[in-house]
């Protein structure tokens, strides 16, 4: 949530990670889209990565994401991962996420993407078993593709995948 300090000015958490989080598709399709991507977040691009605004404080943000409007699929549809990481920083509490190329890779509980599209799964126990469905997205591009009922226990700030018996069937 948006505090204020004792001057008055706005305040707000924010998360780094490395744009290694990212597939190489996102990230160019980020940068063609200049940051305004349909029905997704506000993305400033940097010379080393991004900052998107992750939309927390927003009841609907997963709802809005995964909603296809008009002739456009979903942003979940187009940017899995994009979304992904969105939720994990609701999840933790983060109004923005800085995604640098300097940044930290979680690989324990983020998947990762190589320049030549190789994907890494997370290797934290708990996330390694909710993020292991690698799929695609609409254009094609394989990438980690995590159910709704994953996005929402990530979300909520909970560990995925530590009762693999209670989860969903893909």
């Amino acid at each position: 949530m948006e505090k204020t300090n004792d001057l008055g000015i706005e305040e707000a958490r924010i998360i780094t990670i490395s744009t290694a989080h990212l597939s190489p598709f996102t990230r160019d399709y980020i940068n063609e889209m200049s940051g305004n991507l349909h029905n997704g977040p506000s993305i400033a691009i940097r010379d080393d990565g991004f900052l998107v605004n992750s939309y927390h404080g927003s009841p609907n943000a997963l709802d809005q994401h995964m909603t296809a409007t008009g002739h456009r699929a979903s942003l979940y549809d187009r940017a899995p991962d994009l979304v992904l990481i969105m939720a994990l920083a609701r999840g933790v509490g983060a109004e923005w996420i800085n995604m640098d190329v300097d940044g930290v890779e979680y690989s324990d509980i983020l998947p990762t993407y190589d320049d030549d599209e190789t994907v890494s799964i997370p290797t934290g126990s708990g996330w390694s078993d909710a993020l292991n469905r690698i799929g695609t997205n609409n254009s094609g591009q394989s990438m980690v593709v995590p159910t709704r009922e994953i996005l929402e226990i990530i979300e909520a700030g909970q560990t995925p995948g530590l009762y693999v018996d209670e989860m969903p069937e893909p």
